[in-house]
């Protein structure tokens, strides 16, 4: 896989989610039926449209032909030691700086709040957690030791995804971007909290915010939707793809953050 690197600054910015509803063909030329069709075979020889199996869970996602690129339609979910993946609910650790000491926890503390957020009918922590997990993966780290910032650890990179796909590069995010011609609402899944977004290409990505561990709450869950490239904007920072506004931020306190997978 190359590694790219450039300069770019662009602050980081809230997400907002307009209120309209995009039909196929919103009278701009760009059809979905050209761009994304539902039926058909994409450059590989597999349908537009299906499902595929990780080797390595047992893991089945589904994914979604957009121009010539396919993309998983789901957030990776695929567990790696901490401090590379995580998610509400499992075990963590970390450095308590007075002591000198590493503290291990398992914390369900917030989880309450992301299942009244999720609509969720579940009862008890775990089944909380599993339900998140399903629906919005897990936050990793793609920084060496899983810190906040850094150079990519490649290793982690290059074995992250399902065999036969990888961490998209920034210039494979400018193409999807540029093939949506901008309107992300084409790409959003429709949650309990936007009810008003297309998702005409089934790429659905949804609002899953981050992890900043050791304090993960509903604030950071939820409120923006970033994911992971594989290029490096510095020897220090990593390009982060911001769907909302179909751009990119680089940021000194990266914490976790969920991944998509494109097609080899």
């Amino acid at each position: 896989m190359k590694r790219f690197a450039s300069f770019l600054i662009v602050p980081m910015l809230a997400f907002l989610v307009s209120c309209t509803t995009e039909p196929d063909d919103d009278g701009d030329g760009w059809d979905a039926a050209k761009v994304c069709p539902e039926t058909g075979t994409n450059a590989y020889g597999m349908p537009n449209r299906g499902t595929f199996t990780d080797e390595r869970d047992g893991q089945v996602y589904r994914y979604t032909t957009i121009g010539n690129q396919v993309w998983m339609a789901e957030n990776l979910r695929y567990k790696l030691p901490y401090p590379y993946s995580y998610a509400p609910g499992e075990d963590y650790f970390y450095v308590d700086e007075q002591k000198k000491d590493t503290v291990y926890r398992h914390d369900t503390t917030g989880l309450g709040e992301i299942g009244k957020a999720m609509q969720s009918k579940c009862t008890d922590a775990d089944c909380i957690a599993a339900e998140f997990v399903a629906t919005f993966g897990r936050y990793y780290s793609l920084i060496v030791n899983g810190d906040d910032h850094g150079p990519l650890d490649w290793d982690i990179v290059d074995s992250v995804c399902p065999k036969g796909w990888h961490v998209p590069t920034r210039n494979e995010w400018e193409t999807l971007f540029v093939q949506m011609d901008g309107n992300m609402e084409r790409l959003m899944k429709v949650v309990p909290w936007w009810q008003t977004v297309s998702d005409v290409c089934a790429f659905s990505f949804v609002q899953a915010g981050h992890a900043c561990v050791p304090i993960v709450n509903f604030e950071s869950v939820f409120h923006s939707a970033d994911y992971w490239t594989s290029t490096q904007y510095s020897s220090e920072y990593v390009y982060i793809a911001q769907l909302m506004y179909a751009t990119f931020f680089e940021d000194a306190n990266l914490h976790k953050i969920p991944i998509r997978c494109v097609k080899d």
